[in-house]
């Protein structure tokens, strides 16, 4: 600022409003004397939140807030003038444009996060040495080495910075389970897909835990508990090892399995033929709590009904047309003083269609057993055609049914008592069991050792989702009770005084003389806890309608199913010399990248005629010679990120655009380019270089084909490094061995060094002869400063061939030392060495002639002038420099088409290093 005073001499200050990222001044005059406040209040165009959040400087010492209304600055002088300046920090938000003489709030905010984030990740993000000061603003397309050095870690950074990035994605495929089977039943341990799910795919070969496509479909027989389930993956698969836990399927006596590849003439699987959705409850039934000192009589004497059993609940699918309710007696049904006694437990069920106002009652069925281990039960609800009645159970099993049960006729008397629905049965005996099975009253109930199964008349009981309550009583000796539901000790007399036995309540109590209120029978020395384990609703068809996946069924007799793994190679069509027709496993990337593109699986698949199959032979016999390999399991991931793992297994990158091929990384050494780029046919050259913080190394997690694709850790130190704590940890997909996960680490520690600068620059048209990951050459007087460009004016002949050229620009010759490079117009390239002595000239000789083929083309109107692709009438391009230097190699990392004709390239160095 400027001290001034009025004509009259009284001194005044010059204001300045701004701040370092505002860029806006507005000077204006005061009188001398007045306070800051006083000067703020005044101030022309400033921002209403400067009073909360401005700031003011005199001379750029910072004036608290609370002391600009008594504060008043001191005149200057000329030599020592008096800066009073106001500052107001920008914030987010805003709209893109500025005012007059203002700037973009979202750019100055971008300005912001971007400082911010380099200082979050001690690095650098721009570089900035493109333009002549040595510095570029953060500009569109300016991405790359931003972007390198402003990731939260290396692997991240290159993933979006490099040319071809590491297959660096999570593998979720291996599940676990720890074997135990804490009551020695039948169980799996597994996800199930939900219908229209996604089902792994398995590109190569790997072990692969495969999920359920059905729920585990369990059954009762002869008083073992069988459990199958059914595994899927994504279209034809060859299946071998199959493992359930560690165990190979086909070497355990108590497993069965059944595979089918995955083919369309592949035969059902039929060790499972029922969809079924099993809802897990693992509920203990209640049942009579009772005196810790007795084991007759209730807890709370004064109020039984809190010790009753209480009905438990548990609901079916919708519409099944079967459900069965799973039943386990962990310890048997025993009694430890009488082993040789029979003891029954009674079940009432009793069912509501959702919706439905009422309950329906189904017949008390009770179980019966002596045995002091594990006894399984099923009770069913059939929807189904009922079949013929079959008998009854003598002892073990369900070994009667009652459709209607008396009530109690001890004290106190009335209570209880139990009446089926009239669907199953209203007249003859009231109940049914081995003495009376093919004569008895009680309908449509079928019982066996394994089940109670109700058949239930759809008419009568329309489909649905039902809620289903069962209830327990107390455990009994069979012995003691009668075809009357009489129950007392053996030889009768019960009821007192001769007279017959008296009906209980077992789901109740009943007064004994004293007043005590108690059970029927104590439970002493008895065993027959129940838990209701799983309620599985069932229907009828195969739980998958199609084909064309690989399955595996697995089913096993009392025991658990920890996962099941099987080691996968996925069936992909390969090259047959003439078309991609030979179904085969293989782990080379092409024939999977192009499945991916266009293969069955493809929902939406890519139209042949744009796949870029040149580029994918090429890449599909590099990766032959170099023995590239993906092995990966993939599921409900983006087509992009599966495309973009199979070919950074490869060394490439998906490229997508009049075609869709791959981006190859090589060792491009031995390669011509295929463009020179020059100031005469690209503009706005500039680079940036980051520097970014490297970590000591990779501490890489993969999964190893050594340790049956178990997880592995293996660490690589960058060049130079040989220890040290800083490493970064990257999980790599598709690479299964040790020796190509090193490999892979070892480039990409590489090339954030060889390929963190980047270069930028715009071009005509002529740079559509060039795509992402093309050889090109790059002269610029930025990167050296003896090279040059210039287009031929006309060619100097002698017998036939080239000798010397006349050019539109001098070149600055160093004998011997200074070499061309000629465009000629099929867009090859000659190069030739500069004869003649030290100095700057347009004319040059040639010291070894060249061919004058297919230098010239005709222009169609009989001329034949000089024409170089893409540019017209003008001359060839000529690039020069010390030999075999006369242009910087580099690969294009982007091509972005622009306005008027325009593309914006950016390079990265070609750094054959990477390959040595």
């Amino acid at each position: 600022m400027i001290h001034q005073k009025t004509p009259e001499g009284v001194p005044v200050y010059s204001v300045a409003f701004g701040g370092p990222f505002v860029g806006r001044y507005e000077r204006f005059a005061s009188e001398y004397g007045p306070t800051l406040g006083e000067l703020i209040a005044v101030a022309p165009n400033l921002p209403a939140e400067f009073w909360q959040r401005g700031e003011v400087r005199i001379c750029d010492h910072v004036i608290p807030r609370e002391r600009w209304h008594v504060v008043r600055p001191k005149p200057g002088t000329a030599e020592a003038p008096v800066y009073v300046t106001l500052h107001l920090a920008p914030l987010g938000g805003g709209g893109s444009g500025s005012g007059s003489g203002g700037s973009s709030a979202k750019s100055i905010i971008g300005i912001v996060a971007a400082l911010a984030l380099t200082v979050a990740t001690a690095g650098i993000a721009g570089g900035f040495l493109g333009t002549a000061l040595g510095i570029s603003a953060l500009g569109a397309g300016s991405f790359g080495a931003a972007a390198l050095a402003a990731g939260v870690g290396l692997a991240g950074s290159l993933a979006v910075s490099a040319l071809t990035a590491a297959p660096t994605k999570a593998d979720a495929a291996s599940s676990s389970a720890d074997g135990s089977d804490k009551r020695g039943s039948a169980s799996a341990d597994g996800n199930v897909v939900e219908p229209g799910g996604a089902l792994p795919r398995v590109i190569g070969t790997r072990r692969v835990f495969p999920p359920f496509v059905n729920d585990a479909y369990y059954e009762v027989i002869d008083g073992d508990e069988y459990v199958t389930v059914l595994c899927a993956l994504a279209g034809p698969h060859a299946l071998d090892e199959v493992r359930v836990g560690d165990a190979l399927a086909s070497e355990s006596d108590d497993i069965e399995s059944e595979t089918r590849e995955g083919w369309d003439d592949d035969t059902p699987i039929t060790l499972v033929t029922r969809q079924c959705r099993n809802t897990g409850t693992s509920l203990q039934l209640s049942e009579h709590a009772l005196d810790p000192e007795s084991f007759w009589y209730l807890a709370h004497q004064s109020t039984p009904s809190l010790d009753l059993p209480a009905w438990h609940t548990v609901t079916t699918r919708r519409a099944p047309d079967k459900a069965s309710i799973f039943l386990q007696f962990p310890a048997g049904i025993y009694d430890s003083d009488g082993p040789d006694a029979w003891f029954m437990v009674p079940l009432r069920l009793r069912i509501r269609r959702r919706g439905d106002a009422s309950w329906i009652n189904l017949p008390e069925v009770w179980v019966c057993s002596r045995k002091a281990d594990r006894v399984s039960s099923v009770v069913v609800l059939d929807w189904g055609a009922e079949p013929s009645l079959g008998g009854v159970p003598d002892n073990r099993g369900f070994v009667m049914a009652w459709r209607s049960v008396p009530p109690q006729t001890a004290t106190p008397s009335g209570t209880g008592g139990w009446t089926a629905h009239s669907y199953f049965g209203a007249s003859g005996s009231i109940y049914r069991d081995t003495t009376n099975a093919g004569s008895s009253g009680v309908l449509h109930t079928h019982m066996s050792r394994d089940a109670a199964t109700f058949y239930l008349d759809p008419a009568t009981f329309p489909p649905g989702l039902y809620d289903i309550q069962i209830m327990r009583g107390v455990a009994i000796d069979r012995r003691w009770l009668s075809g009357l539901y009489r129950y007392g000790a053996p030889g009768g007399g019960g009821g007192g005084g001769g007279g017959p036995d008296p009906i209980y309540d077992f789901f109740g109590y009943f007064t004994e003389g004293g007043g005590g209120k108690r059970i029927p029978s104590t439970v002493e020395n008895r065993y027959s806890t129940c838990y209701l384990v799983r309620c599985q609703s069932e229907w009828d068809e195969h739980p998958v309608q199609g084909v064309g996946d690989a399955m595996i069924a697995v089913r096993a007799r009392n025991r658990q199913i920890p996962p099941i793994s099987a080691l996968a190679s996925g069936y992909v069509q390969d090259w047959g010399g003439t078309a991609w027709a030979d179904w085969t496993t293989t782990s080379n990337p092409a024939p999977h990248y192009r499945a991916v593109l266009s293969g069955p699986l493809n929902a939406d698949p890519l139209p042949e005629a744009l796949i870029d199959d040149a580029t994918l032979l090429d890449w599909r016999a590099r990766c032959a010679t170099q023995d590239y390999r993906c092995d990966a399991i993939v599921q409900g991931e983006r087509v992009q990120d599966i495309l973009t793992t199979i070919a950074a297994c490869a060394f490439a990158r998906p490229y997508q655009s009049e075609t869709w091929g791959v981006v190859m990384d090589r060792d491009s050494s031995a390669e011509t380019p295929v463009q020179v780029f020059s100031p005469r046919n690209m503009r706005g050259f500039r680079f940036e270089r980051a520097f970014s913080r490297l970590p000591d190394g990779f501490r890489v997690t993969y999964r190893s084909v050594d340790d049956d694709y178990a997880e592995q850790q293996v660490v690589i130190y960058r060049e130079g490094v040989t220890s040290g704590d800083n490493l970064e940890g990257v999980t790599y997909d598709g690479l299964v061995r040790e020796a190509d996960v090193t490999a892979r680490a070892a480039f990409d520690l590489k090339q954030a060094v060889l390929r963190s600068t980047f270069y930028y620059g715009e071009a005509p048209a002529e740079a559509i002869v060039c795509r992402r990951g093309d050889l090109v050459g790059v002269t610029h007087d930025i990167l050296s400063r003896q090279v040059g460009s210039a287009r031929v004016v006309s060619k100097i002949l002698s017998g036939g061939t080239i000798t010397g050229l006349v050019l539109d620009g001098a070149v600055d010759v160093v004998s011997g030392s200074t070499g061309l490079v000629i465009r000629r117009a099929d867009g090859s390239y000659a190069t030739a060495q500069v004869a003649g002595p030290d100095g700057s000239r347009a004319e040059i000789d040639l010291v070894t002639p060249i061919s004058n083929d297919l230098v010239w083309l005709s222009n169609g109107h009989g001329d034949r002038r000089e024409y170089a692709i893409g540019q017209g009438k003008k001359g060839a391009l000529v690039v020069w420099g010390a030999m075999t230097q006369e242009y910087r190699r580099m690969l294009v990392f982007d091509v972005a088409p622009g306005a008027d004709g325009v593309f914006s390239l950016t390079f990265v160095d070609e750094a054959p290093a990477l390959w040595a």
